[in-house]
């Protein structure tokens, strides 16, 4: 499988879903997000985003047009038309991702993960996994160099699931649940094999 060489890029977010499925207990079900819920979850963050940026423009403007001093008044218009254009440099962003929001479809499926692998639940039935059956790829993000696991690929029978907590409830914890119990199966079958030949 190569997912747990050292060699493997995406070894670092493999660390790191093992680490949040230490604390989680099995069975665990994920199911597709509503358009409702995939919709209403950006909609939070862009309110969170909006109210930070209106703060800390609020703050800088606020600090500039209360110093006295005549290179702070000439900044002042600047450091509004800067503030204005990144506010619209967000709007414009939020306008977009609402919009390709509006695309989206719940594909009505459902991950169980249990102890011996993953059943994934469809409209066109039942598909049950066991854990060196499920063809998987981690997805994550590098922020300020360190490494954070985001989710899983599965491969199914309705095609690739994309098991992350945007499109999924209970996404991110199914996701490094399933990572640790392919993780555990590879080197329960690794140490067997050694112990076979030797």
């Amino acid at each position: 499988m190569g997912w747990f060489e050292d060699s493997y890029e995406g070894e670092p977010a493999v660390q790191h879903a093992l680490r949040i499925a230490r604390d989680k207990a099995l069975p665990v079900t994920a199911r597709s997000c509503t358009r409702a819920e995939y919709r209403g979850r950006f909609r939070k963050i862009a309110i969170i985003v909006s109210t930070i940026y209106g703060l800390f423009g609020g703050a800088i403007l606020l600090g500039v047009a209360l110093d006295s001093g005549q290179a702070s008044q000439m900044l002042l218009p600047a450091a509004a038309l800067t503030l204005a254009i990144g506010a619209l440099i967000i709007l414009l962003a939020i306008c977009w991702r609402m919009r390709s929001g509006g695309e989206y479809r719940d594909p009505g499926i459902a991950v169980d993960v249990g102890a011996d692998g993953i059943i994934v639940r469809g409209a066109a039935g039942n598909h049950g996994m066991r854990w060196h059956e499920i063809e998987a790829r981690p997805t994550w993000v590098t922020i300020k160099s360190n490494v954070h696991f985001i989710g899983l690929w599965v491969q199914s029978p309705f095609g690739w699931v994309q098991l992350d907590e945007q499109h999924y409830q209970n996404g991110h914890a199914a996701a490094a649940l399933i990572v640790r119990g392919i993780h555990d199966d590879y080197h329960a079958r690794q140490k067997a094999r050694v112990e076979r030949i030797g």
